[in-house]
This record gives structure tokens, sequence and C-alpha cells, in this order.
């Protein structure tokens, strides 16, 4: 998950019909949700079909006659505090707030069994058969590196990340899912947040040591995915993920992950570059990079700045248009983009989406907020007391988002589930469970259109 600082707030008047957003741009409101007692649960719909293990359907990432639409397994093998806050409550410890502390501050067969437990029953073949169902098309993947390469002064335990990776991949495989494999963290730290391993922690760039062991790690993700037995399901690979440090470096990085992959997949999977935030974008127009079988991420987010915030229903639709244009004119003219984050989630309000014990700008409990927009009533929690303004400006930023981002290569949710009653404006399945999203992924109830 991003963590670029910002946040936004909103004002949702259902009363209005056909309002128009700008002179291009609009919306219809009033759409009406679908009652949750209609939606089953992802999982609920399932079938007891065995799924055939033919290989999937791998083309170019951009693919004009399927759009990439997809969802990050995120807080699984990489466990954040607001996907599953339980994780990191139950060590009864408020100083745990990432990974390494969870294995610092607390004895090592409590982390065990805590964490093991979460590994194995968090995400199981049930989820992408019901992926599949909600006619989902790819998987991001985010691996921590600490999954295959542990150094003696870290204290992380590998476990069975690495395996789980693996599996999840042949799960994938066999629903014929497509996957990028996202290194989400790398020794040392990338960019300082709790998700990277070690929060305030970003020494990657200025270490060879670090920068070796990161690439040996890329070396063994794709010589494992390049393997037959995996179907050809990996198309992609994320060296890094949401870096936030020296551009050199991280270009130096990239054209020796790129080698790398190049050569060991026999230029089959393409090397996925993340542009460090939509505002970076441009930036990557005069660097260094390589531009065969690679491709760019971005994760626009609308609620981690105090500007953003203070955005109205109308701003926040237009600017993820203008964002839309932007991506789009990147992806015809530098290289091929898509969204790999993305959320309908518009409020900071999930418990700890700022960090453990933080709180949020949306309601001027965060540290330094600049002023209060309104309380996170209704707002916060498990969708099934969502307010229903909150449930249609869902709705809305959902559609608006994916009619915008669409105009690239595609878009991937983060995420595709949260421990249940927690942050579920961030969660895929919540968000088909109660209504915000549809069932069909074609469907369009506000009549978006951007320019």
């Amino acid at each position: 998950m991003v963590a670029f600082p910002s946040s936004l707030r909103f004002l949702v008047c259902l009363a209005l019909v056909g309002v128009h957003l700008n002179q291009q741009t609009q919306l219809v409101l009033g759409a009406a949700l679908p009652s949750p007692s209609t939606i089953p649960s992802a999982a609920s719909s399932i079938s007891n079909t065995t799924p055939s293990a033919s290989p999937p359907d791998v083309k170019a990432i951009n693919d004009q006659d399927n759009k990439i639409r997809g969802v990050g397994l995120g807080g699984w093998l990489v466990p954040e505090s607001f996907i599953t806050p339980s994780l990191f409550s139950r060590t009864n410890n408020s100083a745990i707030v990432d990974e390494w502390s969870f294995w610092s501050l607390q004895p090592t067969a409590q982390a065990t069994h805590l964490l093991q437990s979460h590994l194995d029953n968090f995400i199981t073949e049930r989820d992408f058969a019901a992926m599949a169902q909600l006619g989902l098309n790819h998987v991001r993947l985010p691996i921590p590196f600490y999954a295959i390469d542990v150094a003696a002064d870290e204290p992380y335990l590998k476990l069975n990340r690495w395996e789980l990776a693996k599996q999840a991949v042949k799960w994938a495989a066999m629903q014929r899912i497509r996957v990028i494999i996202d290194l989400h963290s790398l020794p040392g730290g990338q960019n300082g947040y709790d998700h990277s391993g070690r929060l305030g922690q970003n020494l990657w760039a200025s270490n060879q040591t670090y920068f070796d062991r990161s690439l040996k790690i890329v070396e063994t993700i794709a010589t494992e995915f390049s393997k037959p037995e995996y179907l050809g399901a990996v198309i992609a690979i994320e060296p890094v993920n949401e870096p936030m440090t020296n551009n050199t470096r991280v270009d130096e990085y990239y054209k020796a992950s790129h080698h790398l992959i190049n050569t060991i997949s026999s230029s089959t999977i393409v090397t996925l570059l993340d542009d460090g935030g939509p505002q970076n974008l441009d930036s990557w127009r005069n660097r260094t990079h390589p531009r065969a079988m690679t491709a760019m991420s971005s994760h626009p987010y609308l609620m981690f700045s105090d500007e953003d915030i203070l955005l109205s229903r109308t701003d926040k639709v237009a600017k993820i248009c203008d964002m839309g244009k932007q991506y789009q004119n990147f992806h015809q003219q530098e290289m091929y983009l898509v969204v790999d984050e993305m959320t309908p989630a518009f409020t900071d309000c999930a418990i700890n989406v700022n960090g453990r014990g933080k709180g949020s700008r949306y309601d001027g409990t965060f540290p330094g907020a600049k002023g209060r927009r309104s309380t996170c009533k209704g707002k916060i929690g498990s969708g099934a007391g969502f307010s229903s303004g909150y449930k249609q400006m869902l709705a809305l930023m959902w559609e608006a988002q994916v009619v915008s981002f669409e105009r690239t290569a595609g878009w991937m949710q983060w995420t595709w589930k949260t421990e249940p009653g927690y942050a579920e404006d961030w969660s895929f399945s919540a968000g088909v469970a109660h209504g915000w999203i549809p069932q069909d992924l074609n469907e369009r109830r506000f009549n978006v259109t951007c320019p």
C-alpha cells in the first residue's frame, strides 16, 4: 500500500441528480445501490468445480481487448496493521508497528504462532476462485525480501512465505488469472514506510550490500516463475514498490533487474517500474531506463494529504479524470502503464491506515492535520455500518477510477480483502458484498465520463 502524504474528505448530497462536474466531466447521482442482502460474499459464491490446469491466455501487458482488472493481495505475505489490525493488537504491545518490531519486541514463539496462523488462513485457494467468478483477470502478489533472504542482523523469520507465494501463483494459473510479482520491500528499506519492513528506515540506496542482495532476490524470483510448472501465469515482476530514494540508484537497479528478468525469462516476463508517486510520472520521460519489455505502474491515492481531504466530490472526480488523462498520454507516448494500486476509499478514517496508532486527517486526529473535515462515524470499520451516503460515494469513486484508468493498460484495486470489520472501504470483496462495487465489472451506475 502507498503512504504518500495525502488524505481527503467529502460532502455527499444524495438529492442531487445529474450534477455537472465541469464542462466535460459528468456523472449521474441517485443511482441506487443494490441491497447488500442480494449480493453474496465473494467467498460464498465459489462453485465446487475443480478448475482446469490449462495455461492462462497470457498476452502483452497492454491488451486492448482484455484490460487489466485486478486486485492486490495486500496484508498477506507482507502484514499491514490497517489490513489485519488484530494481528498486531494481539501482541498486546503498542510499540509493535511493523514487522521488524513484530519480531524484535515479543517472544519469537508468540510471533511465530500469530503470523503463521495468519499466513495459512488469510488467503487460500478459495479466494482465487472467487476472484475469477467476479471477472478479475490479474492479481498483484506482494512479497517481502525476507521471504527469501534474511541477514544475521535482521530479526525476521521467513516462515513458509516463499512456499505460499509459489502456491498462490499455481492457484492463479488454475483460474487463468495472470500474476504480477511485487517485491514489496527491499533490504534496508526503500521508503521508510511500515510496509517496507521497518518504519523510518530508508537505507537501501546508500548501501551496496543491500543493493546486491535485492538483485539476488530478483534473480531468485525470475528463475522460479520462469519454470513451466507455473503455466506462464507470471507476466511481470515489479522489482521494488514505491521507492522514495535516490533516483539515480533506482534507475541503476531497474536496469540491472531488467537485464536479469529478461535474460532468465527469455523475454517472456515484463519488468514493471514504479513511478514513485503520480507527481513523479513526467520525470520518467527524461530518465534513463530500459524500454523493451518494460511497463510503468502508479498508485494514485486521494486521502494522504490535507489538500486532497478538502476536495469536494466534484473536484475529486475531476482530479481522477485529470490523472487518467496524464496516464493515458504517458501510456501512449512513453511506455505502457497500469494503475496497480487504487481504492474507492477517499478518507483516511480506517484504523491504522496512517500507521499503527495514528489518527486521521479527516477527523483532525492525525498529528499535524490542518483541520478537521468531518467525523469518521459511518465511514469506518465494517461496510455493514457505513452510512448510505458513504457507500454511494464509494460507488462513485470506484466507477470514476475504473472509467479513467481503463484508458491505460488497466487497474488493480488495493486490496482484495481486509480483516472482517476493518477498513472494508479498501476491500474489493467487501465492496461487492455491500454493493458499492458491482458484480458485473462493466456496469456503470453514474455515467461518469472523462474528457
